[in-house]
């Protein structure tokens, strides 16, 4: 029997390698397309005061971060059916896996508004700690960009709270801040100059 060649084997692990990547990308494309179709769905039995079956057209819950669109309907669905603790839990799922999200004041009714704000105020002060204490494994391993990342997410989540619960978390905020800065990626400073040799003094 024939041998193949290296190179004729590397050729086909390449081809095969091809295939296979375009093969995820259209099942990436094809999931783009269906979730685009589910919050069309959704948000047309939404308005149509149709609750039930919008529930009914979104994607299960199975403990993968949560999608902020389909949440939001989830929530106000469940809160239109006056099932409040199942719309406080989609809630707190939403916050726990996008915890600087809040929707816009125009976008979504008071109701849900201070829905979302009694969760943040309750969820948000110990996500800021994990995410400070986080960072400050990255610092202590010298992994700085994720520090300082983290970091900076921790500020702004503690920001974000109103000013009972901020006032709550002033120690937190202070070192956070000046981990921030600590952890922040500086430009390497320019070499010294190299001083010129003076030239040698002619022979007499």
């Amino acid at each position: 029997m024939k041998s193949r060649s290296p190179f004729a084997i590397a050729l086909v692990f390449l081809l095969i390698h091809s295939v296979g990547n375009a093969a995820q990308g259209i099942e990436r494309v094809l999931d783009l397309a269906q979730v685009a179709g589910d919050i069309d769905r959704v948000r047309t039995l939404y308005v149509a005061a149709a609750y039930e079956e919008a529930l009914a057209a979104m994607p299960a819950v199975n403990g993968a971060p949560v999608r902020t669109d389909i949440e939001q309907y989830r929530a106000l669905c469940l809160l239109a059916l006056g099932r409040e603790e199942e719309a406080v839990a989609a809630v707190e799922r939403l916050v726990r896996d996008h915890p600087t999200f809040f929707p816009p004041a125009g976008e979504t009714s008071p109701r849900m508004q201070n829905l979302f704000a009694g969760v943040r105020t309750k969820l948000l002060p110990d996500i800021a700690k994990r995410t400070y204490v986080d960072a400050k494994a990255a610092y202590e391993t010298k992994n700085r960009e994720v520090a300082h990342a983290g970091f900076g997410r921790a500020v702004q989540l503690i920001d974000s709270l109103p000013e009972a619960e901020k006032n709550g978390l002033a120690d937190l905020r202070l070192l956070a801040g000046e981990f921030l800065e600590l952890s922040a990626v500086r430009p390497a400073a320019a070499p010294s100059p190299v001083p010129e040799k003076p030239a040698p003094k002619p022979s007499p």
